[in-house]
């Protein structure tokens, strides 16, 4: 049975199964080129970050990132129903995205940055999943975790 809890750290369950997925394919991106914007300001982050759902991503860090973590949380509690309270509990997962280096989870020093984005779907009243933005992430977050 699963039981809600607030992680630090994915579930044993769901990490075994990205560890499965990793023996028969190899989830790495880091050979792509790519931009880093080290001072980037958190408005400045989140608007981007917005933009990507919007127009699409670009291999634009930390956006990029961001990006990624919010649909990888979403992910995971569609796929992963009673094991997160809500999508900051799956951000808050330190291995999330466990071969991102610009990944950071949801906490004091990000949870502005991550509001405004999660509140943005609010007010427009959309899903994250629904963006057309998110469907190569989608499947690979699928592929991951061994999702049919």
């Amino acid at each position: 049975m699963n039981k809600i809890i607030q992680a630090t750290k994915l579930p044993d369950e769901i990490r075994e199964k990205r560890e499965l997925a990793n023996l028969f394919k190899e989830f790495d991106d880091v050979n792509l080129a790519r931009i880093v914007l080290y001072s980037a300001k958190d408005d400045e982050i989140a608007d981007h970050v917005i933009r990507f759902f919007v127009e699409g991503s670009a291999l634009i860090y930390p956006f990029k990132s961001y990006f990624v973590a919010i649909v990888y949380a979403a992910c995971m509690i569609k796929y992963f129903p009673g094991y997160f309270l809500d999508i900051t509990d799956a951000l808050k997962c330190s291995d999330l995205l466990d071969k991102d280096d610009f990944y950071i989870p949801y906490n004091k020093m990000t949870y502005k940055i991550y509001n405004n984005i999660l509140r943005w779907f609010e007010r427009e009243r959309s899903e994250i999943l629904s963006f057309q933005s998110t469907d190569k992430t989608h499947r690979y977050f699928k592929e991951e975790f061994l999702i049919a």
